[in-house]
């Protein structure tokens, strides 16, 4: 109980900012960043933004990146260790299907029909839940 407490307790306060249904973070060692930084710096990709995202709300996990459908995913209890899952997927406006797979995913902000979108799944490291995805990160936002 303590421990689902404290996970419960994590998640709020990584969340910052909120906006409609899209979800900003700001890494607790990183107070100079805000929302206008993010969408102004052409630099920060949706792949690093992931990243500094994993690093900042688990910095004692390290941070794996893998490909769609990895098994890895499902024994990620324990480990130590942020796996954060790529998929592509062709858009149909505000959502789109995977390319491999034919999965749905939902966008956070609307996508030109036919375009490629890469989302980046965070998955829970302190659980094996196949459906514990902690954040998706597309089109430069968080949710």
């Amino acid at each position: 109980m303590k421990k689902l407490i404290l996970i419960v307790v994590a998640i709020i306060t990584t969340i910052i900012m909120c906006s409609g249904n899209v979800v900003y973070a700001m890494p607790k060692n990183c107070s100079h960043w805000n929302i206008k930084e993010i969408h102004d710096n052409p630099v920060m990709t949706s792949h690093k933004l992931a990243r500094a995202y994993a690093k900042a709300n688990y910095p004692k996990c390290k941070i794996v990146f893998v490909k769609m459908g990895d098994k890895r995913i499902d024994n990620r209890k324990g480990k130590k260790t942020v796996y954060i899952e790529k998929l592509v997927s062709k858009s149909r406006g505000s959502y789109g299907y995977t390319i491999k797979g034919h999965y749905y995913i939902k966008y956070n902000k609307k996508v030109k029909k036919g375009n490629k979108v890469v989302s980046y799944l965070l998955w829970n490291p302190y659980t094996n839940y196949i459906d514990d995805v902690v954040a998706i990160v597309d089109c430069k936002k968080i949710r």
